[in-house]
């Protein structure tokens, strides 16, 4: 038996299944270190366990493990492919100098800088941060924005043009710098601008996930992406799919289960496969079941109550919660739901809408004093 060191995937069920299949024991580390010192973490274990490969299953890993791969002898992404895709205002620049930029973008320094660009775009805008983006369409709104965002900014703010549309992401790997794209994912996104779910097939014409297909092998080839899973995400606007942003790693939320049943294709398989030097073998296609999954996003607090309703009459459901848990806002979905066949968004809806997750506040303790 050998180990695989997994970064932040504890709730990847998919991943998790493909490594154990492959008779592969886990050991799960979490991404609360600066890639620095969590690539010299990655070191001390790796002296203790010998481990055979290092997946990122979580953004803030990426870079750690790329740097960890490369320092240990590992096989893994390529710390150029996973900065390039990483960084966004990086991500942009060699986009533009491609001749494939498709949107104004400003890394600012300053509010000053921002409120400048945004009057210049004379439109809405977005601020991207460390772990959160915000849509500004008024100097009221970039003030409250860049304090927030600004904060734990790195050498500025990204500043992008903001354009409307619909929600899509193009799930694939690239075996010897070709791209085989699998399937196109619908993601259902509130008003708050939070992402409740995904479906599978998404409602578009052949010939546009055709165009997404090529346009996503084109984006990532000139990112430096030869081999691996990618997700890669577009906005369906007036002028075209435009590109918000790709990744060197399966999309969460169980995608790849969605993938696995409405194309037959298992990335997840795919990530264990190349990060242990196995070879991707080359995806066939199929025509499987409309599938919808819907999440039960986080909030601050803690967890006070949990009721998931009886999952039989679902494809699959879940938590990742228990009462008693302190979460924040990028904590994994609280909860799941799977569903399948016709009306799969219909009633995944109606689950999801059962699903009983009490958040109270997280209370500080009052300081005592002497009597």
């Amino acid at each position: 038996m050998h180990t695989i060191l997994v970064i932040g995937g504890t709730h990847h069920l998919e991943l998790r299944a493909a490594i154990e299949r492959r008779g592969h024991a886990i050991f799960d580390l979490a991404a609360n270190d600066a890639p620095l010192a969590l690539v010299e973490r990655i070191a001390t274990l790796h002296a203790q366990q010998k481990f055979v490969a290092i997946v990122a299953a979580c953004e803030e890993g990426r870079v750690a493990a790329a740097m960890a791969s490369a320092k240990l002898g590992l096989r893994g992404v390529s710390l150029g492919a996973v900065l390039n895709t990483g960084d966004r205002a990086r991500m942009r620049s060699i986009l533009h100098h491609a001749g494939m930029g498709q949107v104004l973008f400003r890394k600012c320094t300053t509010r000053g800088e921002a409120a400048e660009f945004l009057m210049n775009i004379g439109g809405a805008i977005v601020l991207y941060g460390q772990e959160e983006a915000a849509v500004v369409r008024s100097s009221s709104e970039l003030h409250a924005a860049w304090e927030r965002i600004s904060r734990r900014a790195v050498g500025g703010v990204l500043c992008e043009e903001h354009v409307d549309g619909s929600v899509v992401s193009v799930e694939g790997c690239s075996i010897s710098g070709r791209f085989h794209g699998a399937a196109v994912t619908s993601h259902a996104i509130d008003r708050q601008g939070v992402t409740v779910g995904y479906e599978q097939p998404a409602r578009v014409s052949d010939d546009l996930r055709k165009s997404l297909f090529a346009f996503t092998s084109r984006v990532i080839a000139l990112l430096g992406v030869t081999d691996g899973v990618t997700h890669t995400t577009w906005k369906l606007t007036a002028r075209g799919p435009v590109l918000i942003g790709t990744t060197t790693r399966n999309g969460g939320g169980r995608i790849p289960l969605l993938t696995q049943l409405s194309s037959g294709i298992d990335l997840a398989d795919a990530e264990v496969a190349h990060a242990v030097g196995e070879g991707i073998a080359v995806p066939q296609r199929i025509d499987g079941e409309a599938v919808a999954v819907r999440l039960i996003p986080a909030t601050d607090g803690i967890v006070s109550y949990v009721d998931l309703p009886d999952a039989s009459e679902v494809y699959a459901a879940g938590t990742s919660v228990t009462a008693g848990d302190l979460i924040h806002t990028n904590h994994e979905p609280l909860a799941w739901v799977v569903t399948t066949g016709e009306r799969a968004v219909q009633r995944a809806d109606a689950f999801a809408a059962r699903i009983e997750i009490i958040i109270e506040e997280e209370r500080t303790p009052c300081a005592q004093t002497a009597s």
